[in-house]
């Protein structure tokens, strides 16, 4: 199969292909009312207002035509809206490897099922549609909420690269972790038993 543009759908989660349309949702669910204080803390981009919003989703959407990034909307169908956002990007088809990340949802969502789904049904696509060997998850070292959500997917860590990111004009740390072809079976089977437990 192709890397391209995917709808993916799972229990609760549709990710849909990213659209500038859904610009007035995304900000709704993870900027307004301050809420850019819990969903941007830890991001190396600067976005608060609804005008950074659309520069960080235009960037995205030109990504897309250079095959370099899939950016996705996250919909709750639970809750009967835009809950958030997350893309493939740094892609290799000739690789076979990607990253997952640039996850960002909606703090009413957090601490459910739906970053969950959301990484199950991109891996679930990554390693069997696409037929891809690896996926890399990425994050700032000092974000450990985020480290434990990507150790509990089943990701491994391979390392901590310094200084290869700048926040607020200082430069950080980045853990990597990975996801390979052949530990896709166990993740998969831990992953079902967290959705449908």
């Amino acid at each position: 199969m192709e890397i391209g543009s995917v709808s993916l759908k799972g229990s609760r989660v549709h990710l849909i292909p990213m659209d500038i349309n859904h610009l007035d949702d995304l900000y709704t669910a993870i900027l307004a009312d301050n809420k850019w204080q819990d969903t941007w803390k830890y991001r190396v981009e600067k976005v608060q207002t609804k005008e950074d919003l659309k520069n960080y989703m235009e960037i995205a959407l030109a990504g897309v035509a250079k095959k370099e990034i899939i950016p996705f909307t996250i919909f709750d169908m639970e809750l009967n809206k835009i809950v958030g956002t997350t893309r493939f990007a740094d892609i290799s088809t000739q690789g076979k490897f990607l990253e997952i990340g640039w996850t960002t949802i909606s703090p009413e969502v957090m601490r459910t099922k739906v970053n969950t789904e959301c990484k199950f049904l991109l891996l679930k696509h990554c390693f069997e549609d696409l037929q891809f060997v690896r996926v890399v998850f990425k994050t700032m070292s000092f974000n450990h909420r985020s480290q434990q959500a990507i150790l509990r997917l089943g990701a491994k860590k391979e390392g901590e690269f310094r200084w290869v990111a700048q926040k607020d004009g200082e430069y950080v740390n980045v853990v990597y972790f990975s996801i390979i072809q052949p530990e896709w079976p166990e993740v998969k089977q831990k992953l079902e038993g967290f959705l449908f437990k």
